[in-house]
Parts: structure tokens; sequence; C-alpha cells
């Protein structure tokens, strides 16, 4: 093929980079000119096709680096998967972490690593959506596909295809009035997210510090990714997901609100464990001074009277005992009571505000939370989500009724004890100074005629009730083993009353902590209906073993809809190195959308393509129609090109075309059978149908013509509606270009592209 008249691309960028990159981690953006790539320095880059850097992201660690890498559908965000198991989001919009730290769940002593990604989007009317772009005509699917004639009008038969396509849905900015997505008043009402409208929940602040605590860092997990694709070959094991239909548009409010409710149940756990922590600083420093006097007094057997009697009898009359002034002036002192008003007045300020500001709060939001989850279990089917009875979520209901009762009742003790310790406090110290002067003194003569200034019935009420045992104390005590002692609300009330009138009661009612733990098992028992409900609607069955063997290399994979029938097709494209030149293998399954552990094998055919004198760099599925094949030559003197060939038929398709990959001959039902999981085998080879590219259908079927200059490694394919690009990476991993699919003659380069819409780089904001 001469170089003049080689066919060539529209070339759109071209870049060369300071460091090599990962050939099989570099992406391009859906809807936007945007590039993502990963350094060897396993740093995350974003560029414009100008060549300019947008955003990008830092490497965590030296001990991790990047798996995988995945735009999101509609170009909103790129995730990046890491070897430590964790998974961070970055958005396209600022160029920061909008989802950081998410980790697998960890099996065993090894962690998991994210060795693929994929983004989704579910249609819940998936039906609607295949008759308005016409890949099913408006009839029943099920019976063919024809037209129905009876309908009302001869308007309502062209209520089918419109000419709008399927990518119109899934633009980044999609037009909702060409679309006709018509509102729907009650779904909105009930997706309508009220929690948005409450200001957030502020951070719970960390613990009153300590000097035996010690900051432990803990390595990262370095070991080596087990892989079972190492032991299967890359076998086809089809996940079927039947909760994603069952809950429609409902599937993500559940998931969000759930997920949601179990952050908060752990945000009121440390809440609460803080609250705790505030509330024993406020009794232990004071508890050791009470301590210190209370053995003193003891020991003196001139003295009948404990340290709360002679405080008591300190504040009524001015009279100080010997012991009494001796502890204030060379025990406590100045500096004993700076370090008690200090421990009393931050605790419990800092109890009021996390019980005010955090606990309440959360609260709040959890009745809200399980109030719109019964009222979807309320107006739904039994046993469609939540298999256990409505009076879950009415008993969850008053658990939290009950926990706002007594958060509230603490919030007003502890309010109360702060004011009167605060005029114990002020007193407090006013004896200290009086007891420090020298009786006959000017300086006494001067505090005798002046008034401490302090209200002294808050004083006796603080010195009789709130200095030796606080009112808060039994609602933040520690709960001792399983919750036997919550009550329901009314109960609760009655304790309430009889604690406030000093009657004996069961203060064992009033813990927080065991009603929180009441509360925590009933949330558990609700998520465990969910997790039960999403168990019972995912298969793992019919996996099949495709090929094996370590020279087996997955290259890509898409789901194509068929046109005519409600089934699915399932293309693989895999790279294998069978004698004498290595080749292409495509295997395409077609079963139905949900795959149930009865349903029947799914129809198998597997096509070798094979190039003489060339080598199959890499493939990726352009479309639902064309496979994109990058081909090194085996001589030097012949360039490397890029190759189309249609892997799936059109009616425009030309069944005589050798080259073409559209005919399926299926593999029997006994061979399929002898390929399942777990001991199945790949058919061989021999069973396979064989398609081999001559020299005169491979120059009628390329595309491009690489210069000598520039060596391709790898390719990745991308792109809107009417601009489809192919990124091709260099051998040297440092340089890659950008060539345009969808450019025809005569169409001057940037039509249809003012930069406002579309197809325009959105700002980065801050990146």
């Amino acid at each position: 093929m001469e170089p003049q008249t080689a066919p060539r691309l529209l070339q759109q960028a071209e870049k060369i980079l300071l460091h090599p990159i990962h050939a099989h981690l570099i992406s391009y953006c859906p809807t936007m000119d945007l590039v993502a790539l990963v350094t060897s320095e396993e740093n995350l880059d974003v560029y414009r096709l100008n060549g300019q850097r947008a955003f990008g992201l830092k490497r965590k660690s030296e001990d991790v680096c990047v798996q995988a890498l995945r735009w999101q559908w509609n170009g909103a965000g790129v995730a990046v998967a890491w070897s430590d198991g964790s998974v961070d989001v970055v958005g396209a919009e600022t160029g920061r972490v909008v989802h950081g730290g998410v980790k697998l769940p960890v099996a065993g002593a090894e962690g998991r690593r994210v060795q693929c990604m994929g983004w989704g989007m579910n249609f819940i009317d998936a039906e609607r959506v295949k008759r308005r772009t016409g890949e099913v005509p408006n009839g029943d699917a099920k019976a063919g596909g024809t037209w129905d004639f009876n309908m009302a009008t001869t308007e309502d038969w062209d209520k089918g295809a419109d000419g709008t396509t399927l990518e119109e849905f899934l633009q980044r900015q999609p037009d909702f009035e060409r679309l006709d997505v018509a509102p729907d008043l009650p779904e909105q009402i009930a997706m309508m997210d009220t929690e948005s409208l409450m200001p957030k929940l502020p951070v719970i602040p960390l613990p009153p510090a300590n000097p035996m605590m010690r900051f432990m860092h803990q390595q990262v997990d370095a070991a080596a990714f087990s892989s079972q694709a190492e032991v299967d070959g890359l076998a086809w094991v089809p996940l079927t997901l039947g909760f994603i239909p069952s809950a429609g548009t409902y599937l993500h409010l559940i998931a969000a609100k759930t997920a949601q409710l179990q952050n908060l149940l752990a945000y009121l756990s440390t809440t609460l464990a803080r609250i705790q922590t505030y509330f024993n600083q406020t009794q232990d420093l004071p508890g050791k001074f009470m301590a210190n006097i209370g053995e003193t007094l003891a020991e003196d057997r001139n003295n009948a009277y404990d340290l709360v009697t002679l405080l008591y009898q300190l504040a009524c009359t001015g009279h100080c005992p010997t012991s009494i002034h001796d502890w204030l002036v060379d025990e406590l002192a100045e500096q004993g009571h700076k370090r008690w008003d200090n421990a009393v007045t931050s605790g419990l300020a800092t109890v009021i505000q996390l019980l005010h500001e955090n606990f309440l709060p959360a609260l709040d939001r959890c009745s809200i939370i399980i109030s719109r989850l019964k009222g979807l279990a309320e107006f739904h089917d039994r046993e469609w989500i939540f298999s256990g009875p409505l009076t879950d979520f009415t008993n969850l209901l008053d658990v939290i009724k009950t926990l706002s009762l007594l958060a509230n009742t603490a919030l007003l003790y502890a309010t109360e004890e702060k004011r009167h310790f605060a005029s114990f406090s002020k007193w407090l110290r006013y004896c200290i100074d009086f007891e420090a002067t020298e009786p006959g003194s000017q300086s006494r003569t001067e505090m005798e005629s002046t008034s401490p200034g302090v209200d002294i019935a808050a004083v006796l009420e603080y010195i009789q009730y709130g200095m030796a045992t606080s009112d808060v104390k039994p609602y933040l005590t520690k709960a001792l083993g399983a919750s036997t002692w919550a009550r329901d609300y009314d109960e609760t009330v009655k304790v309430i009353e009889q604690l406030r009138e000093g009657r004996k009661a069961q203060e064992e009612v009033l813990c927080v902590e065991n009603v929180l733990l009441r509360f925590a098992d009933a949330v558990r028992g609700l998520l465990r209906q969910v997790s039960q409900w999403q168990k019972n609607n995912i298969s793992m069955d019919s996996g099949i073993v495709l090929d094996e063997g370590e020279a087996v290399a997955l290259l890509d994979m898409r789901m194509v809809s068929e046109p005519t029938t409600t089934t699915l097709s399932t293309c693989i494209a895999l790279r294998t190195t069978p004698s004498p030149s290595p080749s292409l293998t495509l295997h395409r399954l077609t079963h139905s959308p949900r795959i149930p552990p009865s349903a029947p094998l799914p129809s198998l055919s597997s096509t070798t393509l094979t190039i003489p004198e060339h080598t199959i760099l890499d493939a990726k599925f352009a479309d639902d129609t064309t496979l994109l094949l990058l081909l090194e030559p085996s001589a030097a003197e012949h360039p490397y090109a890029l190759v189309a060939v249609q892997y799936t038929p059109t009616p425009t398709a030309d069944s005589s075309d050798s080259a073409s990959l559209t005919a399926h001959p299926t593999h029997p039902s006994d061979a399929v059978r002898a390929a399942l999981l777990p001991s199945g085998h790949a058919v061989p080879l021999s069973a396979r149908h064989a398609v081999s590219l001559s020299a005169a259908e491979l120059q009628a079927h390329t595309q491009h013509v690489f210069e000598g200059r520039f060596t391709p490694l790898a390719l990745v394919v991308n792109g809107r509606v009417g601009r489809r690009v192919v990124l091709v990476v260099g051998s040297d991993r440092k340089h890659y270009r950008v060539l345009d699919l969808d450019f025809a003659e005569g169409k001057e380069e940037g039509d249809g592209d003012d930069g406002d819409g579309e197809g325009s780089d959105v700002e980065m904001g801050e990146a």
C-alpha cells in the first residue's frame, strides 16, 4: 500500500508526554475532549486535546499503584482503582475527589483489588426507550415484534421510533424536551430529597487530649493479588441483578437511604461515645479533689460531717472548719480551682453542643429516612423489598422518639448543671481568696464588706445535688451488656418523672446507650431485609469457559441488544497465539437479559480471525456493528494499520463479504454444556468458525495507516454522537494521537462545535 494512497483519518490532537504512561491505563472522555491517563509514577493526569493539563490526582502513597481507570458514561467523573482496594472518583467539573476511599470488603488476610470497572445506567421503562429508539417495534416484542394495528387511532401507530437515539439519553446534559420525559408528580414527591434542605451535620470533635495516646500507623497490605482469571483462563460468568428492574425508579432511593441510615447509625454511636468521654471528664478531676478531702475528713475523729455538709454550712453561715480551710488554701488553691473550673465548664459545654448540634439532628434525619422507607413499604406489595411487617418501622420510630426524649432531658439537665456550676465555681474562688487572707488584715476587711456577687441559691442547689451526683449521669452512663433495660416511650416518661420527683426508679431505663443499642439492632434487621432481597435477586449461573492458557488476553467486551427480539448478545474479543500466527477470537453469547438458574443455556458461537503477515496488537468495539483492529506487520517495510471489520449484521451488510464477522455458526448445546464451570473446558479451536483476511480485503477495510515515525501500541475508542474518536498510544508510552472516526469529506474541522455545546470542554474550577 503506497503511502500517498493510504487511507488516513483526521488527526485531532497529538501529544508527547514527559514521562511514560501505562498503555492499558488510558481513557477518552465520552462527552468531552478530555484524555485521562496514568503515568509510570502512578499519577492520574487529565489533558485537553490542545495538550493543556486540566486536572489530576496524585499517587496516594509509595505502596500503591493504579489498577484500573474508567470514565463515567456521561463524562461527569473518572473512577480510579488503587492496588490497596480503594476507589476514588474525581469530578470533571472541579477536578477534585467527589467520592474517596471507597473500599471493597476484606476477605481473609489479603485485601481485594479492583481489576476492572464499569459505569452503568438503568432505564426504568426499558421497553419504552427501545420503542423510542426503534430497537423494538411499538407492539408486543414477545409476539415477534409485530405492529399492533388494533390501536384506537392511526396516530397511535406512529408512537414507535421517532428519530431518538440511545446516545441522546446518555449525553452529559440531555435535552429533556426532545426526549419528552413526562413529569410524574407522585414519583417526584416520592423522590424529593428533603434532607438536602436541612443544614449539614457538623463534624464530631476529637476526644480530650490524653498524654497516653499514641498514633499507630498501619502499613498498607502489599500482598500480591491472586486472580481467579489465572485459574479459569477468561471465563464468561453472567451476573444477573434482578433487583434493578424489581425496584424500578426507587432503587437509587432505597440504596441511598439505607446507606445513609447506616452512616447515621455510626454517626450516632460515635457522637454518643464522644459525649460520654467529655462527661466523664467533668466528673474525673472534681472526683479526685473531693476524694482527697473526703479521706482527710474521714480520718479526722473530731469531724462527723462529709464534704457536702461542710460546704453547705460554709455557704450558709460563712464558718469554715480548719480541715476545709487547709484544703482550700493549701491543696486546692488557685491552680486547682482553675483546673476544676476548666474541666467542668468546657466538658459540659461540649456535651451540650454535641447533644444539640450532632445527636438530636442526626435522630431527626433517621426519623425522616425511616418514614420514607415505611411509606414505600406500605404502598407496595408485601415481600417487595422489606419482608418484615410494617410494625418494624413503627417500632423504629418509637425508639427514635424515646432517644429524642432522653437526649433532650439530658440536654436540659446539662444546661441547668452548667449554670449552677458557674455560680458554685465563682463562690468557690471567692472562698479560696478569702481564706488565703490573714484574719484582721485589710484585704479580709475589704472582702467582708464586698458582696461575692453570686447566686447563693444556685450554689446551695449545686452543692446539695449536682456536686456529688450529677443528674446527667443516668443518661450518659455506659451500657452494661445487652440492652435489657430498654423500654418503650411511655414507660421511659414514667421513669423520668419518678426520678425527677426523687422517688426510687430504674435508672438503667434512662441509659441512652442502651436504647441506641436497641435501635442499632433494629436498623441492622431492616438492612438485612434489603440485603436478603438483593441476594435473592442476584445470580451468577451458566458460567462458560471461553479460552484457556496463559496466552489468552482480554481485549474488549460489549453487550448488544438484538433489534428484533428481547435477547442480548455479549461479544468478547480475546487475543490468542495459536500456531502459526497470533489471532483474534470473537465469542458471541446470545441470552436473555435476565438469566435465572433454570434458564436455558445461552447460544455460543466462536469465530477466529487471522490476518496473514500481521499481528493483532489490540482490538476495541467502536459501536454495535464495528470492531477496530490495530495491526503490526511482519515485514518492516509494511506500515502499521487501523482496520475496521463488521461483527454484527446490518440491513446494508454484504453477506458475501468474507472479511465480515457477522456469520455466527453456533456450537451445539452439548459443546456448550461441556464448557460450563466449574469443571468445563473451552470449545476446541477446530470447532470454531475461521475467518482470514486476504491482502485485498485488508486494504478495503483499512481505515488509517501510520507513518514510520509513529509506532502504535494500544488504542482506546470513545466519544459522542457524530464525533467518535480513537486514541492511539505509541510504543514509547510517551506519545499518543487522537483520530476522528466520524470525519467526512467536505466537513470543516470544528463544524457543529461552537465551544458552548456538548462538545466543549468544561471550565475547571480550582483544578
